[in-house]
């Protein structure tokens, strides 16, 4: 159940996830998800103190912040101290989230799923996060709020293509876009096999998504 304060903090989130989906290809459900599992609805004291919505551990924009946590090591939780990143707003948060995703060799996996927001749930388990249902309980807050939206397919709806086009010389990703009429955003979600969107080779055949 969505209650009003929490469709406040997904409306206040959902700008920053959808632009950091476009701009790094991490699905806006996940960060969403990730966002209220890891901060308690945007409630817990590292969002609120240094709006750092994702738990990301090191020195921030804005320096950093030490606070206990809890870790998941030997089959029990234990309580442990730990640095924390501080940022200036909830947006560095969400970007900082989503390079760190897109450019960490640790989410390699999780990126090349990136078509389908619940397996890239199930990624991060033990990568992202100690807890062993880490994945699962992604999968349940993007169920119940239906955070899939924010991405524009659905899991179980895979993205319509509508024919296919060879790169050529120069080309990138964002310029194909653009020549047919379609966000960068749906060219990725159809074409889930390019590893790294910056990197695409001449000859190689890339989906087209249908222009809406």
């Amino acid at each position: 159940m969505t209650t009003h304060t929490n469709e406040l903090f997904i409306n206040a989130i959902a700008p920053g996830a959808v632009a950091a989906q476009e701009k790094y290809g991490v699905p806006a459900s996940i960060t969403m998800a990730q966002a209220i599992l890891e901060s308690a609805w945007g409630a817990s004291g590292l969002a609120k103190d240094a709006h750092n919505l994702f738990g990301i551990k090191g020195v921030g924009p804005d320096g950093s912040v030490t606070m206990p946590t809890k870790e998941f090591e030997n089959g029990h939780y234990i309580s442990v101290e730990a640095v924390f990143r501080k940022y200036h707003d909830y947006a560095e948060s969400i970007d900082d989230h989503a390079k760190l995703l897109a450019t960490s060799s640790n989410y390699k996996k999780a990126m090349a799923d990136r078509g389908n927001a619940d397996k890239f749930a199930n990624d991060l388990t033990g990568v992202y996060a100690t807890d062993p249902h880490y994945g699962t309980e992604l999968e349940q807050l993007m169920k119940e709020h239906d955070l899939y939206r924010f991405n524009g397919t659905s899991p179980s709806r895979p993205p319509t293509v509508s024919a296919t086009y060879t790169v050529e010389k120069g080309d990138t990703m964002s310029s194909i876009a653009a020549r047919h009429g379609v966000t960068l955003e749906a060219l990725e979600r159809a074409n889930p096999q390019v590893k790294d969107p910056g990197r695409i080779y001449p000859g190689e055949k890339l989906n087209l998504p249908p222009v809406v």
